[in-house]
This record gives C-alpha cells, structure tokens and sequence, in this order.
C-alpha cells in the first residue's frame, strides 16, 4: 500500500512502472564423496576409504570448534559500515521444497555470511556481467554492470521454510545498533540493518488477515492453509530481510533481480522469453477467466516458465521484496552502473514480478512496482539471494 506521509493512503501501489567452516564442510566432505564414488578409487581398500572420511570429519569437527557461522555482522561504531566484522554462530534449521523435483530438501542453514563459496542448497548461481537495465517509469535504458556472482533461490520462500523461523523465535539480524547483511560483499556497507526496525520484523501480520492484494480480493494467508509448499504470504519487507538473514543470505538488489529474471544479456522480456501468455502454463497470474490460476500453488508448479538459469516462480505467483527504495534508475548518462543497490533517500521498497492477482503487463521483466516496507499483501512474498564471491 503506497503512503505518502503515515496514515494517509493513496492507493494499492505506485504503478510506475570466519563463514569459513561452512566452506569448509562443504568443501571436504564433497571431496570425501568424491573418493569413495569416482570409479577410479573402487579399488582403494576400504580402510583408507574410511580414514579419509574420518579425518575429514574430524578437520570439519575441529574447525567448528574454533570458528563460528556469521549471521549479520555487526558494524564498528562510527564506521560508517567501514569497520572491522563480529560474528556469532545460530544454527537454525529451515526446509524448504521444489515442487518441480519429486523430493524435498531440509537443510541446516546457520546465520552464515552473504560472501562465501560453497553451493547453498535450493539455491542457482548467476553468474555476474553486464546488461541494460530499462526503467519503464522513464524509458531508461543503463548500462549495469554486476562485478560479483550471486545465489537466488531457486523458488519463492515457502511456509515451511517460513515457519522454522518463526519457530525460533524469529530471530533478527542484530538485536543492537547496526549490522550488515552482506558482510565482505560489494552491499557490505549499504545493506545495513538497523535494529530499530527490529519491532516490525517480529509482528505476526503472515497469520492474520493482512491487506487484500486488490481491493476486490479476500486476502489469501497461505501461513494458516496447512501446505508447507505454498509461498509464504502476507510478509512485509521487515520480515522478509531478517527472514533471508538467518538463513545467512538477503534480499536480492533490483539490479540482481531483473538481471536474472531477464536472462542476463538476453534482455528476455519475460523469464521464459518473448511470448506473452494467455492461459496458466508457464506462470500463477490473473489470466482471464482463471481467478488467478487457481492461487494458491506449491512453489516450484509452473517449470514451463523457468529462467534461463532454471530459477522458478519470477514471473506471477508473488510479488518479490527487492532491497531497494523506490526511485527512478540512473540516467544513462551517468555511465555504467556498478553493483548499484538503489537510492539512499528513504521511502517505499520495491518489489517485483507480478502476482496471480495482476495481469500480464506486471510479469514483465522490466516491470517495477513499490510497496510500504510496513504494509503486508496477500501477494507479496520473498525470495532470498547471497554474494558468491
């Protein structure tokens, strides 16, 4: 919901259009597998298998013991997000679902940095580069350079996924001052959490009637339908960044976002491609006569409408948090744009993708929307991202 100062309501939207010991447990345990599997190795006594594996347990076992998993790191007092990082180790367990694989995946998820190597689970690695960044509001069209690769989830966060957190107690990136979500990552000093938003971050709008995603729609809260694979809805932007932060990742920047969705330098119009649809095979939408493809879906049900590096869901089902304030794109004039993670001047946030309550025109790529980062929708979720290098 759009506000222009607080309590007075314009309208639905502005339309305009050392993580160390995670690396390496992953790491050592991968070349453990490696060692028993590859078919070169079926001759190696199985004692020596054994004691490989052993020992690389016990290098896991020990690293563990001497250094934690980050979660958001807390800045130097006066740093100005230039000051040295503190981390804590968490531990919380989340699951998560892809409907379009036969089998769930659970996995442990400690509060680690957004930087880091290894292969998270549920999530697909873009690769970083450049492309044109068009803004419909202005007709823009600006070089954007991305110097980092990063993960996306592979679908929208899910109510099972949702409901771990909760049931840790909703825990918050830092309980005091300042932090940042994106610790040795090119955000590092503009994704900053500010524990004063810490309040909204732990309301409980997901399982309560939250605001209709039109003024003609009952408010849809998967939270309370029983189906751990629906997308969590009814989430507003505070939850989503603390959400994505226990899980040791954030929330994806516009620039991220629409780079990915559009194919990077392919400049898709839609994840898919060109094709505009009319009916529910590639994407949850408002489709006509369809009351919303049937809303709500399992995340992960339309593998039709993949990206081209397979992530699901981009276009329709939810609306997404991106991290940024609103605000109009750099003017190409202004050269090519780094890592830009939008304006710095407050106001609403983005979010993108469409929703099976708008049409056709919002799944476009290109297509950006904003919402109050205090307002929760029955069509808006989150999709989580993390640096990767």
């Amino acid at each position: 919901m759009t506000k222009v100062d607080p309590g007075v309501t314009v309208g639905r939207r502005v339309l305009w259009p050392p993580r160390h010991c995670a690396y390496l447990r992953r790491s050592v345990l991968r070349a453990a597998r490696a060692r028993v599997y590859r078919p070169a190795m079926t001759r190696r006594p199985l004692r020596a298998v054994a004691a490989t594996v052993i020992a690389a347990l016990a290098l896991v076992a020990g690293c563990n013991a001497i250094f934690g998993i980050t979660g958001g790191v807390p800045l130097d007092a006066g740093s100005g997000g230039g000051g040295a990082a503190t981390s804590t180790s968490t531990g919380a367990t989340s699951t998560s679902s892809i409907a379009s694989s036969s089998s769930s995946a659970t996995s442990t998820a400690g509060s680690s940095s957004s930087g880091g190597g290894g292969a998270p689970p549920d999530m697909i690695l873009i690769p970083k580069g450049t492309f044109v960044f068009h803004d419909e509001s202005t007709g823009n069209d600006t070089d954007s350079t991305l110097t980092h690769d990063f993960w996306l989830d592979t679908v929208e966060v899910t109510v099972g996924r949702f409901k771990a957190w909760v049931a840790a107690g909703q825990k918050l990136p830092c309980d005091t001052g300042t932090c940042s979500l994106d610790p040795g990552g090119p955000y590092h000093a503009t994704m900053i959490w500010q524990s004063t938003w810490n309040p909204s971050a732990q309301s409980a709008s997901y399982k309560s009637a939250c605001n209709p995603a039109t003024n003609t729609q009952t408010p849809i809260v998967t939270f309370t339908l029983g189906d751990d694979k629906y997308p969590v809805s009814c989430v507003d932007w505070y939850h989503a960044v603390a959400f994505c932060a226990s899980e040791g990742k954030r929330l994806a920047t516009e620039t991220e976002w629409q780079y990915a969705a559009s194919g990077r330098e392919q400049q898709r119009p839609y994840p898919w491609g060109s094709q505009a649809q009319t009916d529910c095979s590639l994407a949850v939408w408002a489709a006509p006569g369809t009351m919303g493809c049937g809303f709500p879906k399992e995340v992960g049900s339309r593998p039709g409408g993949a990206s081209r590096d397979g992530v699901l869901d981009l276009a329709g089902s939810l609306w997404e948090w991106a991290w940024d304030y609103d605000g109009h794109y750099p003017a190409p004039d202004a050269g090519s744009i780094i890592d830009y993670a939008g304006p710095v001047t407050p106001a609403n946030r983005s979010t993108r993708g469409g929703s099976w309550a708008y049409d056709d025109s919002a799944m476009r790529t290109t297509h950006r929307d904003t919402t109050d980062p205090g307002s929760a929708f029955a069509d808006v979720g989150i999709r989580c991202a993390r640096t990767a290098n």
